[in-house]
C-alpha cells in the first residue's frame, strides 16, 4: 500500500507542509442532522428500517472501524444511497441484491425528502460527477474504478493531479460517503468540502455549456437540448430558522401580493381563503434615490395606496411594467405594489421585520436593473471566465487549448455593472450598490439579473446565471489562475472589472456572514434606517419587533454607533453573532493617524468607508453551535463612537507565558506597511518581538480544540486591534484580569 494514501491539495498539511498519515482508528462526533454526512444519514435512517428490514446497518462504534473496513463500509452506503433515491443512472450500481431492495417506495420518497438542502446539492453533485455529465469520462471511470476497489490501489490511479474538479468532487465524495476517509465526519469539514466541490462543479458545468455552444457555432448546427440549470447556492443565510415552505400558512407569506392576473394588489389571507394557490416571484429592484423633489405621489390602478414617482419609470405604469417581466408565477412581490408606502402604517413596520421570510418563501427572485440595456459584455466576460477555467483547471488541455481561449479575448468593453456618471467619472450600477438589495441578494442570491427589457443575464441561451453564481465563477476562477496562470495583462478588462464589482457586492469572499453583511451594510447607498434595510438577512429583528409590540412605532434611528448602526440594534447582533463580533479587523490598521482610529474592533465602519475585513476565523460559519465564549466578554460595552471597552477579559500575560510551555499559534494581522500578514509564531516572541510595542493577547472562544483570541496594540490614543490569534495547545487556568481599558 506504500504511496496508496498520498493526499491531495484538499487536506490541511501542518505548519511544515507535511500531510499527517490516514488514522489508524476513526474519529467520529454528533453532528446536526441536517448538516451530517451523507453516510452519518444514511445510518440514522437505516436504523429507523432495521426492524422489518432484513440487513440494515446496525448500530455501531465508528470509532473502532478500521480503515479498510471503512473503506469498504463507504462503498456500501453510496451504493445502498444511489438505490434509495431510485434515480436512472449512467453507470448504475452492480451488486447483488442489497438490504435496499425490500426498502418500500413510500419510505424511499421520505428519506429523500429527510435530505436538506446541502444533503440533496452534495448528492446532485455527486450523481452528476458518477455519471461524468460535466467531466471527461476517463477521469470519472478511473475515480469509479478506484472507490470500488480501495484501498487496493494507488490513490494516483485517479489522475486527481489533471482536474482540479476530479480532485475536489473525489474529496466530496470521500467526506459524504468514507468514514475512513481523511475527513473525520464532522459537519465543519463536511461543510468545506461541499462549499469547494459545489463551486468547481458550478463553474464546469458552466464551461461546458459555453464549449457546447461554440463547437455548434463553428459546424452550424443546432444546439442539442441538455440541463442547463446551473447548480444553486445550497446554503443560503443557514443562521436563519428554516421555515417550512407553506402557500397555505398567512405567517409564511407576505401580507400583500400582486396578482398579474387581474392587475391588482392582494390580501394573501382573502388568496388562501378563496383556495387560491399562493406561488409568487420576488423582484427586486431599487428606486429611492430618483424618487421626484419635491415628492410627488401618484394613485396607481389596482394599488389601494399611492406611490411615490420617481425619474426612472412613470410608476402608473406598473401594471404593465410587472406583465412584461414574464414570471412564471401569477402572483409578484413588488414593494412598491405589496408594501404600503407610509413608513409609519403598522403594516410596512410589520412587514419590514418579516423580509427574510418573504424572499426564503418565493418561488424565484429576479432583480430588474432598469438602467442596464443590455448584458452583451458581461456575458462575454462569464464565457472568457468558463472557458478559462477549463484550461486552467486541467493539465493538458483536457477541454480546451490556449488558442481557443486566445479567440475569445476580444472583450473590451466596460460590464454593464460599471457604468459613467454626469462627470465622466466610473461609477457603480445603483442596484448593486444599495443596502436594500444587499439584504434581498444575501437572502437569495441566486437572484437573476434583468436588463430594462427584463431580459437575464445568462451564461448561454437558457443558461440564466444568478449573482452569487456569478461571483463564484470570478473567485473559482482566480484560484485556477494559480496552478496554470497566464499574463494577467492577458486578461481581458471588463473580466478584471469584475474584481472590483465583487468588492462591492460581496467583499473579499462570496461566502455570505452576518458580519459580511454588516459591513458591507455600512459601505452601501441608504438614505435612512440602515439597521431596517440588513437586519432580516441577520436574524436580528427581535430588538425592532420588540420595540414595535411596545410602542407601535418602529424604533428611532437614534445614539447611532459611527453614524452607521443604532446602538440597540448593534448590542442586540453581539447577542446573536457572540465572540467572533469583535474577530475582524483593518488590514491597514497601523498605517492610520490616531484621529482615524476608531471602532477598529468593530466588522464596520462609518458610511461610505470601505472597511476591509480579515479574519482568522472562518466568518460564514460563525453559526455553529460548537462556538464556546468566553464569559468575559459579557463585560465589554461598545460605545457610539465606536470604541469598546473592556472590563474584563482572559489574557495571555507575560507571567502566565513565562510559566506555561511555549504557545504556537497562527497569527492573522495588520502589516506594518497595510495588507494582513499570516505566520505560526509562539505567543511569548511574538509579544516580545518589539520592545517599543505594548501588545496584548485576549480570548474570544474556543471551537472544539482551537482557542480564538484577538491582538491589541497600544499607540498614543489608546489601544487598537491589529488582528486575530489561534491555537490547539491547551490554555489551563488562563488568568481572568479585570483590565477595564477602551479599544478606539
Amino acid at each position: 500500500m506504500d504511496g496508496a494514501w498520498e493526499p491531495g491539495y484538499w487536506e490541511i498539511a501542518d505548519e511544515t507542509g507535511e500531510h499527517a498519515a490516514p488514522p489508524e482508528k476513526l474519529e467520529h462526533e454528533e453532528v446536526l442532522p441536517s448538516r451530517c454526512s451523507l453516510w452519518m444519514k444514511l445510518i440514522v435512517y437505516s436504523q429507523g428500517l432495521v426492524s422489518h428490514v432484513t440487513g440494515a446497518y446496525e448500530p455501531r462504534d465508528f470509532r473502532e472501524m478500521s480503515v479498510q473496513d471503512g473503506w469498504a463500509y463507504g462503498r456500501d452506503a453510496w451504493l445502498s444511497c444511489m438505490e434509495l433515491m431510485s434515480e436512472a443512472y449512467a453507470h448504475p450500481p452492480d451488486r447483488e441484491a442489497s438490504w435496499t431492495a425490500a426498502v418500500p417506495t413510500k419510505e424511499r420518497h421520505e428519506f429523500r425528502q429527510s435530505l436538506s438542502d446541502c444533503q440533496l446539492r452534495s448528492w446532485e453533485l455527486l450523481r452528476d460527477w458518477w455519471d461524468s455529465k460535466y467531466q471527461d469520462s476517463d477521469l470519472t471511470s478511473r475515480a469509479r474504478a478506484f472507490i470500488l476497489r480501495a484501498p487496493l490501489e494507488n490513490i494516483d490511479s485517479i489522475r486527481h493531479k489533471d482536474s482540479i474538479c476530479q480532485e475536489v468532487l473525489f474529496s466530496l465524495w470521500n467526506a459524504e460517503f468514507n468514514p475512513a476517509g481523511w475527513s473525520t465526519g464532522t459537519s465543519r469539514g463536511t461543510d468545506a468540502n461541499r462549499r469547494m466541490a459545489y463551486e468547481h462543479a458550478l463553474t464546469q458545468k458552466a464551461g461546458f455549456l459555453v464549449v457546447r455552444g461554440l463547437k455548434h457555432k463553428s459546424q452550424g448546427l443546432e444546439q442539442e437540448e441538455c440541463d442547463k440549470d446551473l447548480p444553486g447556492c445550497y446554503d443560503i443565510c443557514p443562521w436563519l430558522p428554516k421555515e417550512p415552505s407553506s402557500n397555505q400558512n398567512p405567517d409564511s407569506l407576505p401580507l400583500y401580493l400582486w396578482d398579474t392576473t387581474e392587475k391588482r394588489t392582494r390580501l394573501v389571507k382573502e388568496l388562501l381563503q378563496a383556495g387560491i394557490a399562493v406561488e409568487y416571484t420576488c423582484i427586486s429592484h431599487t428606486w429611492g434615490r430618483w424618487k421626484k423633489k419635491p415628492p410627488k405621489w401618484a394613485q396607481v390602478i389596482g394599488v389601494p395606496w399611492q406611490i411615490p414617482e420617481n425619474n426612472l419609470y412613470e410608476v402608473e405604469k406598473l401594471p404593465t411594467i410587472l406583465l412584461q417581466a414574464n414570471c412564471q408565477t401569477r402572483f409578484v412581490w413588488f414593494d412598491l405594489v405589496c408594501l404600503p408606502q407610509d413608513v409609519t402604517s403598522p403594516d410596512y413596520q410589520s412587514e419590514v421585520a418579516r423580509q427574510a421570510t418573504i424572499f426564503h418563501q418565493a418561488s424565484t427572485c429576479i432583480a430588474w436593473v432598469n438602467k442596464v440595456t443590455s448584458w452583451t459584455n458581461l456575458q462575454a466576460s462569464i464565457q472568457w471566465l468558463c472557458l478559462y477555467f477549463l484550461y486552467a483547471g486541467s493539465a493538458s488541455d483536457l477541454y480546451i487549448s490556449r488558442g481557443v481561449l486566445r479567440e475569445s479575448e476580444a472583450i473590451d468593453s466596460p460590464i454593464e455593472l460599471i457604468g459613467v456618471n454626469k462627470d465622466g467619472q466610473g461609477e457603480f450600477e445603483a442596484w448593486i450598490t444599495s443596502t436594500w438589495t444587499l439584504q434581498e441578494s444575501c437572502l437569495c442570491p441566486d437572484v437573476v439579473l434583468c436588463d430594462k427589457q427584463w431580459r437575464p443575464l445568462e451564461v448561454v441561451e437558457g443558461s440564466p446565471v444568478g449573482l452569487h453564481q456569478l461571483f463564484t465563477i470570478w473567485s473559482v476562477c482566480r484560484e485556477a489562475h494559480f496552478a496554470k496562470p497566464i499574463d494577467a495583462r492577458d486578461w481581458p478588462l471588463p473580466v478584471q472589472q469584475l474584481l472590483y464589482a465583487q468588492s462591492v457586492v460581496c467583499g473579499k469572499d462570496v461566502e455570505i456572514s452576518r458580519l459580511a453583511i454588516l459591513s458591507l451594510g455600512a459601505t452601501r447607498e441608504c438614505e435612512m434606517r440602515r439597521a431596517d434595510a440588513v437586519m432580516s438577512a441577520m436574524g436580528v429583528t427581535e430588538w425592532y419587533e420588540t420595540y414595535l409590540e411596545e410602542h407601535n412605532e418602529a424604533p428611532p434611528d437614534a445614539d447611532m454607533v459611527l453614524d452607521a448602526y443604532p446602538l440597540r440594534f448593534i448590542n442586540a447582533a453581539v447577542s446573536k453573532i457572540g465572540s467572533i463580533f469583535f474577530s475582524s479587523f483593518n488590514p491597514d490598521v497601523l498605517a492610520l493617524e490616531d484621529e482615524d482610529l476608531r471602532g477598529t474592533l468593530l466588522p464596520f465602519g462609518r458610511p461610505g468607508l470601505h472597511l476591509t475585513s480579515g479574519t482568522g476565523l472562518a466568518l460564514s460559519q460563525s453559526w455553529y453551535s460548537d462556538t464556546s465564549d468566553h464569559p468575559s466578554l459579557k463585560t465589554w460595552v461598545i460605545k457610539i463612537d465606536g470604541s469598546v471597552l473592556i472590563r474584563e477579559a482572559a489574557v495571555l500575560s507575560l507571567r502566565y507565558l513565562s510559566t506555561s510551555s511555549p504557545v504556537g499559534c497562527l497569527f492573522n494581522i495588520s502589516g506594518p506597511h497595510c495588507g494582513n500578514e499570516t505566520f505560526h509564531r509562539d505567543m511569548q516572541k511574538f509579544l516580545h518581538e518589539d520592545p517599543e510595542v505594548r501588545r496584548m493577547a485576549l480570548v474570544l472562544n474556543t471551537i472544539r480544540d482551537t482557542t480564538n483570541g484577538i491582538i491589541l496594540q497600544s499607540r498614543r490614543a489608546g489601544w487598537i486591534s491589529i488582528g486575530n490569534w489561534d491555537t490547539r495547545q491547551a490554555l489551563s487556568n488562563l488568568p481572568v484580569e479585570k483590565l477595564n481599558i477602551t479599544v478606539l
